[in-house]
């Protein structure tokens, strides 16, 4: 798959991970992630995930939430990789675009999710958005 591939939706996000594009007729999010990055492993602090790593969290998000990520290809050359995802775009409530915190509570909770107020610094840093808690998997999903 070419690096260009992606230049053919309208871009509409970059984050940490991703360049985010919307393709309107398949109504899906095209996702491309940062040449040769993968965003932040789980296992240490400032450390960058490897490609395992991202593939098994997109394996995860898919079993734990329902999601229907897919991967749509591989963009690779001459050592510079970036792996292209899609998965349902989601249009956004009009009067409520951004889900309340007891939304996301009762979301999380739905799929055995406990919140948790005291964690290592690194981990809740990354379960939270550097928030004061974090979301741990309760009896039943991880037992």
């Amino acid at each position: 798959m070419s690096f260009s591939h992606v230049e053919q939706f309208a871009r509409v996000a970059e984050g940490a991970e991703h360049c985010v594009f919307h393709d309107p007729v398949r109504a899906v999010a095209v996702k491309a992630t940062h040449v040769n990055r993968f965003g932040h492993s789980a296992f240490g602090e400032g450390v960058p995930a490897t490609l395992l790593e991202y593939l098994d969290r997109l394996a995860m998000q898919n079993l734990l939430f329902g999601d229907d990520i897919r991967i749509e290809g591989v963009a690779f050359d001459e050592g510079q990789m970036e792996i292209i995802t899609t998965q349902p775009w989601i249009v956004a409530h009009p009067d409520a675009p951004t889900a309340s915190q007891p939304e996301i509570d009762a979301y999380f909770a739905e799929f055995g999710f406990r919140k948790v107020e005291s964690q290592p610094s690194h981990s809740r840093d990354l379960a939270a958005g550097k928030a004061d808690v974090c979301w741990v998997v309760g009896r039943g999903l991880a037992e």
